[in-house]
């Protein structure tokens, strides 16, 4: 006698069930490994941010970059903020033509106010054209919109330890500062909220991995030196005597 070959229905159900189980297992891991492999593409990017601005340093008698982008508030003069200085200094040109905009936006980079108007959402606060520009900031201790007494470290020879001096992070991604190319790090270990509290208002600390506004919240971070770090934001201070943002402390 000849048997029949075919699928019985429930051999065909138990099947689908098998490959809908293997999906159900491995999309997680798919999901992680994107997500791992896009953090490593955002270091890259802000390697390249930082060797542009050594370049950008070394053609500028040791004077860094500065910044242009206000939060909550006016686009102030664009042409002036770093991430328009450094472009000509960036080697992100890809057939494509997309330019410096490759290192302009992390690839973590999730926020809802990527423009330019009429897309993206409005930045609270700010005029209604006002859209993200770029996922970078720099660290406001090295800029002009520093206390006068803080200005003094405009200059790279002037910084004590440029290995150990965060330049570089991932800017929040909604709220006030999340159209802004820095945050106000110098007022982050000063008395009130804790500063990992006060530092996720402005920077997406937890960009890797993590809750923002914990202490162990991971994300990327530049240094003067050009390295970068994946690191959680406990590593990067404590106080006023370690605060590795503090171009006058370190660590």
């Amino acid at each position: 006698m000849r048997r029949d070959s075919a699928f019985t229905l429930v051999e065909l159900l138990v099947v689908i069930a098998v490959v809908a189980l293997l999906i159900a297992i491995l999309l997680p891991a798919l999901g992680q490994a994107r997500h791992v492999a896009n953090a490593m593409h955002c270091m890259n990017n802000m390697r390249q941010i930082e060797t542009a601005h050594q370049v950008y340093v070394a053609d500028h008698d040791g004077a860094m970059i500065d910044v242009g982008l206000s939060h909550a508030g006016s686009h102030h003069d664009e042409d002036a903020t770093w991430i328009r200085t450094l472009q000509s200094y960036w080697d992100v040109h890809t057939s494509s033509g997309t330019g410096p905009e490759v290192a302009a936006r992390s690839p973590l980079d999730d926020s809802p106010h990527w423009g330019p108007a009429p897309a993206g959402e409005p930045i609270p606060g700010g005029p209604i054209d006002q859209r993200r520009r770029t996922s970078y900031g720099l660290n406001d201790y090295l800029t002009s919109v520093a206390p006068l007494a803080a200005q003094r470290h405009r200059r790279l020879g002037r910084v004590r330890n440029p290995t150990d001096t965060v330049h570089v992070f991932i800017m929040a991604y909604t709220g006030d500062f999340a159209g802004s190319d820095h945050a106000h790090a110098t007022g982050w270990y000063r008395t009130g909220p804790p500063a990992h509290a006060l530092a996720a208002t402005q920077v997406q600390t937890n960009a890797v991995h993590g809750s923002p506004g914990t202490p162990d919240a991971v994300s990327n971070w530049g240094f003067l030196d050009g390295h970068v770090e994946q690191s959680d934001f406990a590593s990067l201070g404590s106080g006023v005597d370690f605060n590795k943002f503090n171009p006058a402390v370190g660590p």
